[in-house]
């Protein structure tokens, strides 16, 4: 069926025309060998119809674990000399992560520019923060609040903070980078305005009034602008920052590195840089910072050279990774984009250097006008051993490609090589600037925009990712053809309707015909009222694979490709119906609906490992870190017993020596043996309790701690605190069933602090169970021992120098554990011995490799 407006649509429905869909039962065709255009591997969701980013503002996307939401902000605009209704519009499009709903604001109209996007942040009180700006052509930031937490449909009036009021103002204001520091309770904006260099706006109240807080770095004015600054914060208590001298068009940059912590700007190293950065007095030169790269003399000879900072994150430890680009060769680039050499560099800090390797080449420019512009990489926060790039040369084979298309590269050896999986293939247009927001581990998640970019004023492009989740598996897709006995009018809309599912989960696509030649588009949802513009420059093909066994789906038929855009996840009881509602743009005589039917695949929910069902770690090093532990069971005497996860491991294990040094000074003489775990759950260690661990070793002290693994840092389900106390408790029943002359010391699950976006989730859910376990300890044979008040405030809110990163102790923290440690294992064993009988420590197998 192909139709330009809903007249016709209703004309054709009337005489029986959907009964002849391509895919209907009659008019079957073969699938083509080819391979289909517009592939993605995973699922391509589409976010926004309509929208682009610059990367110089950060987050422009958050995940939200409390409210199970996806948060992304963008600017829309058209393609050159075409004006749009929404043109300049800032957008914050709201992702429900469980169900697939779409939800779009407005938060300002102004410039049609992709630097105005808003920043967003989380405040702790639950509501969002958005902050946004022109691009270089007034002296205003704007910025709203929302109305309700975890609630980002509704927000309160756009309010301003005029930099003309500033000491300086002698420039127009550019970008939004926002951070909140629990420690300082104070919220930062970054922004280039005076001096054309980063300064910065505070708030001391989470975002409802601001002040001038001074000018971070200052360089010498040897083009546009002084600078640009890519930011990541710990969440905690500091800032990273990287940094260029200038725009690469203009100076042959190196990058830098510092970090603000207590007010203070500091270099790599820990080596003080500024001891004020609120005075605005003596600004530090951006090229006084730590170098990261430095690049080659633009001699003739020059193979590295005019750099641009292009993401910014922490590891598990809090080390900084990077990434940034370079001009490579001696080549000056021509005006026409020929012989374009860029090249991404991943950068890492180990706690005493940089290292810098090469991981791709970028290919051609996006426009003519900037030499410079390349599709960019992102890095995932957290895990240093990923990247996402865009580019038009397949990093794996090195072969060209007609339009930018994004990978996924994997190190194993700190970025020196790197395997890579294509994410996009066969494009019909660009996948630009991808990126990976923070939040949530059970949505791994990488966004980008797809479309096509004349200039950052003119593009036609829509936001779309692949949302991946933990929570369950998807069955294959059940395709069902558009006819006249399923698909009606209503409203001036098709609606197809599906009946007689099981009841259950699934998730619903749409299905489209599109053209090498044309723009095939269509409107759809799951809901008549809220409609995103579907084209097949915005969705993925379909291919044969994806559907239900049995299913002959046509894929190809000639030139045109069978397109799929996901709906979202409904569920389904008592036998109810699914419908899916579709428009006609009819934008203009090459806009076209070729609606074609829908598609269901049914979503098993995964079960949630218990926390007292035993369960083996299946990971090679796990086994291996097993076998090694029941060996020291035989190797040794062990009068008092840890068991735990990492928190516990580390302190006394061979590949962390201050801390078993720590550990050999406070329990030497009392003959203790760790036998702990690193990512250990509740459920994990009962296995281990069960598989010989304990057995045979008869200990006259076992020190439990336990849970925080189960917990997480973002917990949302209500009945959490329930299972994990029931799983500590079953670690307690086992551990007395195999050495009942035992005392055991339990200890509370200690402050976690490592979300980035709000410290503090976890701590509910922590005080919670440790109410539980202080009820269930008897004082007896069962001690309940909590040090928290130790290591944090009342609130929860680790004190600084306790821990590594917000989570592992430091040899500070665990001096405090073992400050309440040991005078009960005086009263229960008395004073420790000259002589220790403990087996030798062990340590990570894999490090030992």
């Amino acid at each position: 069926m192909k139709v330009r407006t809903l007249t016709w649509l209703a004309l054709f429905l009337a005489v029986g025309i959907l009964a002849g869909s391509p895919n209907s039962a009659a008019q079957q065709l073969l699938n083509a060998p080819a391979l289909q255009p517009n592939r993605v591997e995973g699922n391509l969701v589409l976010l926004n119809d309509n929208g682009a980013w610059s990367w110089y503002q950060d987050e422009r996307a958050i995940i939200d674990p409390s409210s199970g939401s996806l948060l992304v902000s963008s600017v829309a605009a058209s393609p050159l000399n075409v004006d749009g209704p929404r043109d300049g519009n800032v957008d914050l499009t709201t992702f429900d992560l469980s169900t697939g709903r779409r939800s779009r604001v407005v938060l300002g109209a102004i410039q049609e520019d992709d630097h105005n996007l808003a920043a967003l942040l989380k405040r702790p009180d639950g509501r969002y923060l958005a902050v946004y700006a022109n691009h270089n052509t007034d002296r205003v930031t704007r910025y709203r609040i929302s109305t309700h937490p975890e609630d980002a449909t509704t927000w309160g009036p756009e309010r301003t903070f005029d930099w003309r009021e500033t000491p300086g103002n002698d420039f127009n204001v550019t970008y939004s980078n926002l951070f909140y520091l629990p420690t300082e309770k104070r919220v930062y904006n970054f922004a280039r305005v005076n001096d054309r260099s980063p300064n910065m706006m505070l708030s001391t109240d989470q975002g409802e009034s601001w002040m001038y807080g001074g000018q971070l770095t200052r360089s010498e004015d040897v083009g546009y602008v002084n600078g640009y600054f890519k930011y990541a914060s710990n969440g905690v208590d500091r800032i990273h920052l990287i940094a260029t001298e200038a725009h690469p068009r203009d100076y042959n940059n190196g990058i830098y590195h510092a970090y603000i912590e207590g007010g203070k700007l500091y270099g790599s190293d820990g080596a003080l840089i500024d001891a004020d950065i609120f005075d605005n007095q003596h600004i530090p030169a951006t090229n006084s910072l730590s170098p990261v790269f430095l690049p080659d003399q633009e001699d003739g000879t020059q193979q590295r050279h005019r750099a641009w900072t292009t993401d910014l994150a922490l590891d598990s430890e809090g080390q900084p990774f990077a990434l940034f680009t370079t001009r490579a060769g001696d080549a000056v680039p021509s005006p026409d984009g020929i012989g374009d050499d860029r090249r991404l560099y991943y950068a890492r800090y180990n706690g005493e250097k940089w290292h810098c390797h090469e991981v791709a080449k970028m290919g051609r420019r996006l426009f003519r006008s900037e030499q410079d512009y390349t599709g960019l990489g992102a890095l995932v926060p957290g895990d240093p051993n990923t990247v996402f790039v865009s580019s038009t040369i397949n990093p794996a084979t090195q072969a060209e490609t007609p339009f930018h298309e994004i990978y996924r590269g994997q190190t194993d050896d700190a970025g020196r090589n790197w395997r890579w999986t294509a994410i996009t293939a066969g494009s019909t247009v660009d996948n630009l600037r991808p990126i990976v927001p923070q939040g949530d581990l059970d949505h791994p998640t990488v966004l980008w925009f797809r479309g096509l970019m004349y200039k950052s004023q003119a593009y036609d492009a829509a936001i779309v990712g692949v949302i991946d989740s933990k929570d369950g598996s998807i069955g294959p897709i059940h395709y069902v053809a558009a006819n006249d006995e399923n698909t009606k009018t209503s409203n001036g809309q098709l609606v197809t309707e599906v009946s007689g599912l099981a009841d259950g989960h699934y998730d619903l696509f749409a299905f489209f015909w599109g053209s090498v030649d044309g723009t095939a588009q269509l409107r759809t949802s799951l809901t008549p009222d809220v409609l995103l513009t579907a084209s097949q420059q915005n969705s993925q093909a379909a291919e044969s694979s994806q559907f239900a066994p049995g299913q002959d789906v046509a894929v190809r038929r000639g030139k045109d490709t069978l397109y799929r855009t996901y709906l979202g996840r409904v569920a389904v009881e008592k036998g109810a119906a699914v419908q899916v509602f579709v428009e006609d743009p009819a934008t203009h005589d090459n806009h076209r609906t070729s609606y074609d039917g829908l598609g269901y695949a049914r979503v098993e929910t995964l079960e949630r490992p218990s926390a007292v069902r035993p369960v083996e770690r299946m990971d090679r090093n796990s086994q291996l870190a097993h076998e090694q532990l029941l060996r020291k069971v035989q190797s040794g005497r062990v009068d008092v017993y840890f068991i735990g996860d990492s928190i516990t491991r580390r302190w006394g294990a061979t590949d962390y020596p201050e801390l078993l040094k720590n550990w050999k000074e406070n329990f030497h003489g009392w003959n203790a043996g760790n036998f702990a775990w690193g990512a250990d759950q509740t459920q994990h260690m009962l296995w281990r309790l069960l598989h010989g661990e304990l057995d045979g070793v008869n200990p006259k002290v076992i020190v439990i701690l336990a849970g925080t693994n189960n917990v997480g840092n973002a917990p949302k389900e209500d009945s959490l605190a329930t299972e994990v106390t029931d799983g500590i408790w079953e670690i307690v029943r086992v551990c007395r069933e195999k050495a009942p002359e035992a005392t055991i010391i339990l200890t509370g699950i200690l402050p976690r602090n490592d979300n980035p976006r709000n410290p503090l989730a976890a701590m509910p859910v922590i005080n919670r169970i440790n109410e539980n376990l202080e009820e269930l300890a008897d004082g007896k044979q069962v001690r309940y021992l909590n040090i928290n008040h130790k290591l944090a405030d009342s609130q929860g809110q680790l004190h600084n120098g306790v821990t590594m990163d917000n989570l592992h102790l430091n040899r500070n923290g665990y001096q405090l554990w073992a400050d309440a440690l040991k005078p009960l294992l005086t009263e229960l064993l008395g004073p420790p011995s000259d002589v220790d009988l403990a087996p030798p420590p062990t340590g990570d197998p894999s490090a030992a490799n």
